[in-house]
C-alpha cells in the first residue's frame, strides 16, 4: 500500500512536517482562535510572520506563562530545529492546560517528526478526547494509521473529516466472477466517501461467496484532474475457479486428506456466478462418510447465500472411556446416518448477520453387545426433524487498537419420531476476541474464545457435544483426541459444556508460496451429562504449541502437540483446512 496522506492537512509544526513527508499541496497556517490580550496578538502576529526568534526572544522563558504565550513559544523553538526544547514546553502546557487541545495536537507533530507514531497517536486521541470533532486531528490520525497500514484505522478518523473520496473502484482483469455479481458486492460507489463500515460489509459479502479465499483493499493515487479525489480503491484477489485457486492447488484440495482417508472434490465459481459444489469421500472403515452441499447467492444478492446438502455416515464409536456405566463397556456401537437439508445466510450490515436451515435426519444404532443402552432414547433408531437458527454479531471493532470482540448464539430445536416422540433443543453461545498486538503487519497474533452449550430433552448421541479433536467437530480440547482406534468416542461427551481456547500465532517464516506460523495455547474445559453417563467429572486442562502452514493461497496444514495437565498424556494430531 502506498504511503499516502489525506487530501490537505494544515496546521503548525504538522503541517509543515506533513507537507514535506506526504507530498501535499501547500495552504495557509492553521487560523488560531483570537486570543485577548495584546501580547497574545503580539506574539502570534510574529509567527505568523515567520519571526520565530524576535518571538522568542520576546517571551520570557517562565513556567508561568499564559496559554497562548507558552504554546507560541513551544512553536516557536519547534520551527527553530529545536525539538527537544519545544516539547518541553508543549507538554509544560498540556500538563497546565489540558483542555487545549492545540498542545497535544502539536506534540503529535513532534512525535511525528522523530518517527515515533505510538507517541503521535497518544497524543491524537488525547486532543480527541477534548474534541473528538476535530477535522486536523482527525486527518493526522487517519494519516498515521494509513502510513501503517491500517486502512480501517485510518477511515475510522478519516470519515469524521468527510475522507477519503474515491474515484475509480479497480479489480483486477484476470477476475473471473460475474462483473454484475462483484459490483454487488461493493457497498461502496465511485466518487464518493469511502465509509469503514461500506468496507467492513463489502468484506462481509466477499467472504460469503465463498470464493475469494484471501482479498484485500488497497487506497491508490487518483488522477485528480479527471474524477477531483485524492485516491482509487483496488480490489486484489486470489479467486477460487473450477478446482481452486489454479490447477496445482486445486490438486492439492482435492488430494489434502489422502493421509486419512478423504478426498474433498470441490468445484467453485460455476458460471461464475459464486455457485459452489463441495464435497467430502471418506474411505476409513471406521467412520465411512460422503458429504455434497450445493451453494450459491440468492437470486444474485451476495448478501443472502443458499444452501442444499445431503450427508449420509457409518461410524463405529468406541465409548469405553466416555460412557460410565456399570457393566459390560460399548466397545463397537455401529451408528449410521443419513441426513438432508437446507439453510439460509443472511449479512443485515457490517456488524449482523444471521442464518436458518432446517433438516431431515435418519439414524440407526446396533453392536450393543451385553449393553443395555438399546432401551436408552439416545441410543434408539428413529428419524428426527431439526430446526436451526443462529445470529452472529461483532460486538467491539477497535481497528485503532487491533482488537476485534465477536459472539455467536445459535439454537437447534429437534423431534425424534419415536414412540413415544421426544422432543429436545441444543443452544450454544461464543465470545471471541482476536488482537494483533503490533501497530502494523500481523507477525503475532492474540486469539481468546469461550464457548458455552447446553441440551434440554432427550438428544441422540450423535447430537451430544464432543470436547477434542476430532475432524468432524468444532470444539477443540487439544490434548483430547476425539477418536481411538480410528473409532469416534473417545473425548468427553456431554450435554451441557464450557470450553476456553487460548493461543499465540507467530508468523516465523513467510514467503509467496508458503508461510509458517507457531505458537503455545491453552485450552481449558468442563462437560457434564444426563444421569451421570457421560461427562468428564472435573475440570479438564490441556496446553501445548500448534504451527500452521499455509500452502498457496488457502491451504492449511495444522500440526498440534498437546499435553494434558491432569494426566500428563501426550498427544500429536494433524489435519488440513480448506
Amino acid at each position: 500500500m502506498d504511503a499516502l496522506g489525506p487530501p490537505s492537512l494544515t496546521g503548525g509544526v504538522t503541517r509543515l512536517i506533513l507537507l514535506s513527508l506526504l507530498l501535499l499541496g501547500p495552504s495557509g497556517l492553521r487560523a488560531q482562535t483570537q486570543r485577548e490580550g495584546v501580547t497574545p496578538a503580539r506574539a502570534r502576529e510574529l509567527y505568523k510572520q515567520g519571526r520565530w526568534q524576535a518571538l522568542l526572544d520576546q517571551i520570557p522563558n517562565s513556567p508561568n506563562l499564559p496559554a497562548d504565550l507558552l504554546f507560541y513559544r513551544g512553536m516557536a523553538s519547534a520551527r527553530l530545529g529545536r525539538l527537544h526544547a519545544a516539547r518541553r514546553l508543549l507538554l509544560s502546557g498540556q500538563r497546565r492546560f489540558p483542555k487545549d487541545k492545540r498542545f497535544p495536537v502539536e506534540l503529535a507533530g513532534i512525535a511525528f517528526l522523530q518517527k515515533n507514531y505510538r507517541v503521535a497517536r497518544s497524543e491524537l486521541r488525547r486532543a480527541l478526547h477534548v474534541d473528538p470533532q476535530d477535522h486536523y486531528a482527525n486527518e493526522f490520525l487517519g494519516t498515521i494509521y494509513f502510513l501503517q497500514h491500517n486502512l480501517d484505522g485510518a477511515l475510522k478518523y478519516w470519515n469524521r473529516a468527510g475522507e477519503p473520496k474515491i474515484g475509480q473502484v479497480h479489480t483486477s482483469p484476470s477476475l473471473r466472477i460475474d462483473p454484475e455479481l462483484l459490483d454487488r458486492a461493493f457497498v461502496f460507489s465511485p466518487a464518493s466517501v469511502l465509509e469503514l463500515s461500506a468496507l467492513q460489509l463489502s468484506r462481509a459479502r466477499l467472504t460469503q461467496l465463498g470464493i475469494f479465499p484471501r482479498f484485500r483493499f488497497d487506497l491508490v493515487p487518483a488522477a485528480p484532474q479527471e474524477t477531483g479525489a485524492a485516491y482509487d480503491l483496488d480490489f486484489r484477489a486470489a479467486e477460487r475457479d473450477g478446482l481452486g485457486s489454479g490447477r496445482l492447488e486445486g490438486l492439492l484440495g482435492l488430494v489434502s486428506g489422502v493421509p486419512y482417508d478423504t478426498l474433498y472434490p470441490d468445484f467453485y465459481d460455476l458460471e461464475h456466478r459464486a455457485i459452489n459444489l463441495t464435497s467430502l469421500v471418506r474411505w476409513d472403515p471406521q467412520k465411512r462418510r460422503l458429504h455434497v452441499a450445493l451453494s450459491a447467492p440468492l437470486d444474485g444478492n451476495p448478501a443472502w447465500r443458499a444452501r442444499a446438502y445431503a450427508d449420509v455416515r457409518d461410524e463405529n464409536w468406541n465409548l469405553a472411556t466416555t460412557l460410565h456405566q456399570h457393566g459390560p463397556a460399548l466397545t463397537d456401537l455401529k451408528l449410521r446416518r443419513w441426513s438432508v437439508g437446507a439453510d439460509l445466510h443472511s449479512i443485515i450490515d457490517a456488524r449482523w448477520s444471521w442464518g436458518t436451515g432446517v433438516s431431515l435426519e435418519r439414524r440407526t444404532f446396533g453392536n450393543f453387545g451385553l449393553s443395555n443402552l438399546s432401551h436408552n432414547a439416545a441410543f434408539t433408531s428413529s428419524f428426527s426433524l431439526q430446526y436451526r437458527l443462529d445470529m452472529n454479531t461483532v460486538l467491539l471493532d477497535w481497528p485503532g487498537r487491533r482488537l476485534r470482540l465477536n459472539s455467536r448464539a445459535a439454537v437447534q430445536l429437534g423431534k425424534m419420531f419415536t414412540s413415544p416422540s421426544h422432543l429436545y433443543a441444543r443452544a450454544e453461545a461464543s465470545l471471541g476476541a482476536v488482537w494483533f498486538p503490533h501497530a502494523q503487519g500481523k507477525d503475532d497474533e492474540i486469539t481468546e474464545t469461550v464457548h458455552v452449550g447446553g441440551i434440554s430433552g432427550t438428544a441422540p448421541l450423535d447430537e451430544l457435544f464432543i470436547l477434542g479433536l476430532e475432524r468432524d467437530n468444532n470444539l477443540p480440547l487439544r490434548a483430547h483426541i476425539g477418536t481411538r482406534n480410528g473409532m469416534k468416542g473417545s473425548a468427553p461427551l456431554g450435554r451441557d459444556y464450557f470450553l476456553s481456547n487460548w493461543e499465540i500465532r507467530r508468523n516465523v517464516y513467510r514467503s509467496p508460496w508458503f508461510q509458517v506460523k507457531l505458537g503455545p495455547f491453552l485450552d481449558t474445559g468442563r462437560i457434564t451429562g444426563e444421569s451421570g453417563l457421560f461427562g468428564s467429572q472435573h475440570w479438564l486442562w490441556d496446553t501445548g504449541a500448534e504451527g500452521r502452514l499455509r500452502v498457496l493461497t488457502g491451504l492449511h496444514v495444522i500440526l498440534t502437540y498437546g499435553k494434558d495437565l491432569r494426566t500428563g498424556r501426550n498427544t500429536f494430531y494433524a489435519t488440513v483446512l480448506r
